[in-house]
């Protein structure tokens, strides 16, 4: 009697799918492309995310700038140029049977969460509600906002 049959491992059993992994895959790449790529204009930018959709044909590559000049001409114009050189560092390193075609496109997370908070700080505050109490961590470097003492 013949042993019986092992299961493929299939993607749903990994938890994520491979165009997961290809979108993390290609943002390390990207990024260290453009750290690699000597142009003035793609200094102060970083890399976000990568969605590669199903088909593994396209990816948008979301990125944003630290002087916050997201759609500047220069930074859009200098993807352009470079597009061919981060598609082919992609090929040589991610062993893919073909390159999504890239898309560059403005992260508005960053600006839209420093819209949010200046909407709630501009909110009145219900009067039974505490004052936030803002200290700072000195080991992390980081602020922390805490409403209340729970009791913890």
């Amino acid at each position: 009697m013949a042993p019986p049959r092992r299961r493929r491992t299939t993607s749903s059993a990994r938890g994520y799918d491979r165009a997961d992994r290809l979108s993390e895959l290609l943002r390390e790449i990207i990024a260290e492309t453009l750290d690699h790529i000597d142009d003035d204009r793609l200094q102060l930018v970083t890399v976000t995310a990568v969605e590669v959709d199903r088909e593994l044909e396209h990816a948008k590559i979301y990125y944003t700038c630290l002087d916050g000049n997201d759609l500047a001409d220069d930074v859009v114009e200098a993807f352009a140029e470079q597009r061919g050189r981060v598609r082919k560092a992609i090929g040589v390193q991610a062993k893919v049977r073909r390159v999504p075609n890239l898309t560059f496109l403005p992260d508005n997370v960053l600006r839209s969460a420093q819209r949010i908070e200046e909407i709630l700080a501009k909110m009145p505050r219900l009067p039974d509600a505490p004052e936030p109490v803002v200290t700072s961590d000195a080991d992390a470097g980081a602020v922390v906002a805490n409403d209340a003492d729970d009791g913890r």
